[in-house]
């Protein structure tokens, strides 16, 4: 069998990262965009998760979108309006 896996080299040119805070409406998917720091040359890989400590009782989700060369949207939903800080990594 085949597999659709590709094989990406990482190193310190092809990483960025960093720390949005997001204040969401209750109940509510809720998203800041942001925006690297450098373009990256293809669309990478992004993930996100939350600093809390009430994942899946407060905190339903956190997930990102619309990921480009420049930047992506970062969502997350919970049931207040607690503003929560958001890590990401970009690999492309």
């Amino acid at each position: 069998s085949t597999n659709n896996l590709e094989a990406t080299t990482v190193n310190a040119s092809n990483i960025q990262h960093g720390t949005v805070s997001i204040t969401p409406t209750a109940n509510t998917p809720t998203y800041k965009h942001i925006d690297f720091d450098e373009p990256f040359i293809n669309i990478p890989v992004v993930t996100a998760t939350a600093e809390s400590a009430v994942i899946g009782d407060t905190v339903k989700g956190v997930s990102v979108a619309n990921i480009t060369t420049t930047g992506c949207d970062i969502y997350i939903y919970r049931t207040n309006t607690t503003s929560t800080n958001v890590n990401w990594i970009a690999i492309g």
